[in-house]
């Protein structure tokens, strides 16, 4: 199949539902991060321009801009701009603060709220100005006072620390070095897997890549337990054994000069843990 192999509107609508269903862990991701949506969007829209272009590069066709923005749905000066890498991913961390964000800058900036040795002062919600319900009105957008106020406890930005009164959180989360390590492997586990089904959606039936998702849907939670157990055991020892076979390929000729592109290949090994509930069924 090609790009626009979907051409119905319940065909276009399944493929949406496909793609949200895709992003959810993404969308998880930068909440956790604290990464705005508008910071994404932005970003999203990088990649569409650059996925175009590449395609019309492939077929032999030098990349157009009025082209690039008819598929992508994005305004001609937006596609010029992407295309001279004006917006870099380093650039698009600065792009439109969280509101959160912007009312705590304001809380440990603005001489209002500072007390007189540039500490955050303490703030009731209301009542004697400075106040928080003040803070938010004049930072937080169309966010409500007390909307605000409640997702910034949630999250642990701000601490009540006598009754009705607030100060922004002294404690940063630092991620560890494992943490680290696996955020840095998440990208590349979900490109290769999504590589993967999305060539199988393309490619010709004999040409399909090996993928494929088994799961119990209602154990209970004592077997669950055990078949955790098992099945970590056994993606263990089955990993460590392709882990041996691609080394032992990749030393059958060391160093092998070549004039062609290398191929990567090789295997995801994951177990799949989820409440039942949120399992969807098949699609008849």
């Amino acid at each position: 199949m090609n790009g626009n192999s979907y051409t119905s509107d319940g065909q276009k609508s399944e493929v949406l539902q496909t793609a949200l269903s895709a992003l959810t862990p993404i969308v998880q991701l930068l909440l956790d991060a604290g990464i705005n949506t508008h910071q994404l969007a932005q970003y999203v829209r990088g990649l569409a321009v650059t996925e175009c272009s590449a395609r019309l590069v492939q077929s032999g066709q030098k990349p157009s801009v009025s082209q690039i923005a008819a598929a992508t749905g994005l305004a001609r000066s937006e596609v010029r701009q992407h295309l001279a890498n004006q917006l870099s991913v380093r650039q698009l961390a600065t792009i439109a603060p969280r509101r959160t964000d912007r009312v705590l800058t304001a809380w440990r900036s603005e001489p209002e709220f500072l007390k007189p040795d540039g500490r955050p002062q303490p703030l009731r919600y209301t009542g004697t100005s400075p106040n928080f319900r003040e803070l938010v009105r004049k930072h937080g957008g169309d966010i409500p006072p007390r909307a605000m106020l409640k997702e910034m406890r949630i999250s642990g930005k701000v601490t009540e620390i006598s009754s009705g009164q607030f100060l922004p959180s002294a404690q940063t989360t630092i991620a560890s070095e494992n943490q680290i390590d696996q955020l840095r492997s998440f990208g590349t586990k979900l490109n290769s897997l999504g590589d993967t089904l999305l060539t199988n959606l393309r490619a010709h039936p004999q040409q399909p890549r090996f993928e494929n998702l088994g799961l119990a849907k209602k154990l209970t939670p004592s077997q669950a337990t055990r078949v955790r157990r098992d099945l970590t055991r056994r993606c263990t020892v089955f990993s460590q054994g392709i882990e041996r076979y691609l080394l032992d390929i990749a030393k059958e000729h060391p160093e092998q000069p070549t004039t062609q592109e290398g191929v990567a290949i090789g295997v995801i090994v994951a177990l799949v843990e989820q409440p039942s509930q949120n399992v969807a069924e098949p699609q008849k």
